[in-house]
Formats: C-alpha cells, structure tokens, sequence
C-alpha cells in the first residue's frame, strides 16, 4: 500500500479510476448508492466560504455509473474492516441549485451514510473529508512515497490561534492531480472500444462531441478496429461462398 494510504483512502482511487468519479463524488459516495452494475451519483461533497454541504453532481446532472464486479468487491473489502473503519451518518446542510441564498444555517439538512469519513466529527464538517486535506496528507504524501513527485517543502509561517504554523508546499504537475483518475478511466474504457456515447453518460457530459475532443488521443487503433472488421467480414463472406456447390445450381445442358 502507498505511503499516506490506509483502505478507505484506496476506495476513492477505487472509485474515481474505476467508475469516472470526480473527487467530490467519491468523497461523498455512500454503499447505499450502488444498484446491482451501476452506481447511482447523486451527491458531492461541496464546500462553500468554508462551510461543507451535500450538493448534486456538477451541472446538476445525476447519473448511473458503471460498477464492475471488481469494484464491487473492493467496497465489499472495505466492509470487512467494519469495526475500524465503521460507516459513518453524515449530516451537512444541501445545497440545492434552486436555492442558492439562504443563509448556511437556515439550509435543510441531509443525512447519508457515507463509506470515507474521518474521525472529527464534531466540527463544520461532520466528518465529511475535505478534500484540500486528502490531497494533502494522501494523495500527494502517496505519491512522494511512489517516488512520483518530490516531498513537501516545509516552511514556518506566524502562528495563529489554534493553526499549526507548519506549511507544506507541494511541487506536483497537474497530469498527477486526483482527477486525472477520472482520465484514466475515460481511456481504459475507450481503448477497449466503448462508445463515445456511452462514455459521456458515465461521466455525466451532455455533450458526446465535447468527451470526443478531450479524448481522442484515447482511441488511437479505432481505424484498426474498423479495418479488422471489414476483414473478418469478407473473409467470412468468402469462405461461406467457397462452400457453396455451384455446380450443384446449374442445370444439365440437353
């Protein structure tokens, strides 16, 4: 396992590589949503002038994403470490489109069980994670482990009351970012040869076109494919005609 990982934190590369989810998405993932092969994505964890909330998938927009046996099996793994890492009812103000300004307090709240939480559950967050800490205490602490980007440069700042005065500064390119996961799904998907279509609904894109130019690159031997097609066809077409008895059709000349 990754420096900076323990299970749970593996779940949401789980999720976001192998089902399309963006960061929000998994952190606000519940066991509840999954619905034999799909996984229903209705929620994010948002985080608004330092107040986190449950929002909806961005643009509004909730999906079915696909859940394959062997991302069912990494949750169900999970759930053997149930009495350490037990899930956890969350309950955070929503933030719904069609109301965006009602003060934070006057907001409805929403309570989920979510699968990944953490151990303060007490303070604005309700346990939910937020995802500026993950990426910094996990996700980049693992890949400075793998030998992917340099550590943290540690620098003291002024303390203030009840901050730690140690700042980390991470040098990390965009191309290894916890949404790039996201990526790496669009590709695996499309080099085995699923539709752009089906692509776009599973990333929860209203636009095929749109996944189409951002992935492109992904579909390098899709020519290929259509030639090996054409082939098998005529190869097919031609051995069925070989077998045919021509002879058999033409009638005796008198």
């Amino acid at each position: 396992m990754a420096v900076g990982f323990v299970e749970l934190d593996c779940v949401l590369v789980s999720l976001a590589a192998g089902a399309g989810l963006r960061q929000g998405e998994a952190l606000g993932f519940s066991p509840d949503d999954i619905d034999g092969e799909d996984i229903n994505v209705v929620r994010q964890i948002v985080k608004v002038n330092g107040h986190f909330g449950f929002g909806p998938p961005k643009g509004n927009k909730e999906r079915a994403a696909p859940c394959a046996p062997e991302l069912v099996k990494a949750v169900k793994a999970v759930k053997e470490y149930a009495n350490r890492f037990p899930t956890v009812e969350v309950t955070l103000p929503s933030v719904a489109p069609d109301r965006p300004s009602p003060a934070w307090q006057d907001r409805p709240k929403r309570t989920v069980r979510l699968l990944v939480t953490t151990q303060f559950r007490s303070g604005v967050n309700g346990g939910a994670v937020n995802r500026d800490t993950f990426n910094d205490k996990c996700w980049k602490a693992a890949l400075a482990g793998a030998g992917l980007i340099p550590t943290a440069v540690v620098t003291y700042l002024d303390p203030k009351a009840g901050k730690n005065p140690w700042r980390g500064k991470w040098d990390m390119p965009r191309e290894f970012c916890f949404h790039a996961l996201r990526h790496t799904f669009a590709g695996v998907v499309l080099t085995e040869g699923e539709s752009i279509t089906q692509l776009a609904a599973w990333l929860g894109r209203a636009d095929p076109a749109f996944t189409l130019r951002a992935y492109v690159h992904f579909m390098p031997k899709s020519g290929n494919r259509g030639r090996a097609a054409i082939g098998r066809f005529l190869t097919e077409s031609a051995t069925a005609a070989s077998e045919v008895d021509v002879t058999a059709q033409i009638p005796d000349s008198e």
